[in-house]
């Protein structure tokens, strides 16, 4: 697994570093929704993508929505 990506639930997340403001930030990937999270460190990114992967699934459900399922592989939805 590369290095910079996070696993959770079968979900994948990013993780990237904005110098401007010194913080960690990421995205869900492989879903259509754009779900984002943001840290100080990399643990407490972790925890945000977690937290993002949850609060996703929850609101989802809130809303008798399908949640995009997490794609074998990492296989991307979206075309090019």
């Amino acid at each position: 697994m590369d290095d910079r990506l996070f696993s959770y639930n079968g979900y994948q997340g990013s993780a990237e570093v904005s110098r401007e403001d010194d913080c960690l930030f990421g995205r869900i990937l492989f879903v259509s929704d754009l779900i984002t999270y943001e840290a100080q460190t990399v643990p407490a990114l972790r925890q945000a993508f977690q937290a993002a992967v949850n609060n996703y699934l929850a609101q989802c459900a809130v809303l008798g929505l399908p949640a995009d399922p997490p794609l074998p592989g990492g296989e991307s939805r979206r075309r090019a």
